[in-house]
C-alpha cells in the first residue's frame, strides 16, 4: 500500500501519515510476534563467536528494535536498518544491506544475509552478499527457488544451522 501511495503521491503528507500509521501497527504487533524456532540461541552463539549482526528490514526500524528487545537480543544487533522515506530503496533494492555493510565496515564477500523472502535473496545478490534462505514451509522453499536461490542455500530449520555451527 505504501509503495502504491508513493507512486501516486510521492513525498506527500498522506504518505507520511500512512507510514507512521503502519509503524504504529507494526509496534502493536511486536508483543504477539512468534519467534523463529532456534533463532535466539543461534544468534547468541554466533554473536559469542564474534560475528557482527545487523537487521535489514522493510519494516520500521523502531518495530524491529522493539522486537529485538523482546527477545533480549539488543546486544547482538547494534545496527537496525529499516524502511526509509524513499520507498524505492526497500528490498529487493540492496540499499539496506549496503548500509549495514558500511556501518559494520564489512566486506560483502565476507558477509552473509539470512532471509526468508525472494526480496531478501534479490537484495543479497545485488549487494554481492552470500545468502542463506530460511524457509519454514514448502511455499517459502518454492518462492526462494523461483527467485533463483540454490537448494543448497536454503534451510527448513535454523536447527540445521545450529548443528553445523556447533559441530
Amino acid at each position: 500500500m505504501l509503495t502504491g501511495i508513493n507512486r501516486r503521491h510521492p513525498n506527500s503528507d498522506l504518505l507520511t501519515e500512512l507510514e507512521e500509521w503502519l509503524t504504529r501497527q507494526e509496534l502493536v504487533a511486536v508483543p504477539g510476534a512468534f519467534p523463529t524456532p532456534h533463532a535466539d540461541p543461534l544468534i547468541r552463539k554466533w554473536s559469542a563467536l564474534g560475528v557482527q549482526f545487523a537487521v535489514t528490514t522493510n519494516n520500521s526500524a523502531r518495530a524491529a528494535a522493539a522486537y529485538v528487545d523482546t527477545r533480549r537480543l539488543a546486544d547482538c544487533f547494534p545496527y537496525i536498518i529499516g524502511r526509509t522515506r524513499d520507498l524505492h530503496l526497500m528490498k529487493p533494492h540492496p540499499h539496506s544491506l549496503l548500509q549495514a555493510l558500511d556501518v559494520m565496515d564489512a566486506n560483502p564477500s565476507e558477509a552473509l544475509m539470512v532471509g526468508d523472502a525472494p526480496t531478501d535473496y534479490a537484495a543479497a545478490r545485488a549487494a554481492d552478499v552470500r545468502f542463506l534462505g530460511y524457509a519454514g514451509n514448502r511455499p517459502k522453499v518454492v518462492a526462494l527457488r523461483k527467485a533463483g536461490a540454490e537448494p543448497s542455500c536454503i534451510v527448513r530449520s535454523l536447527k540445521d544451522v545450529w548443528d553445523a555451527l556447533t559441530s
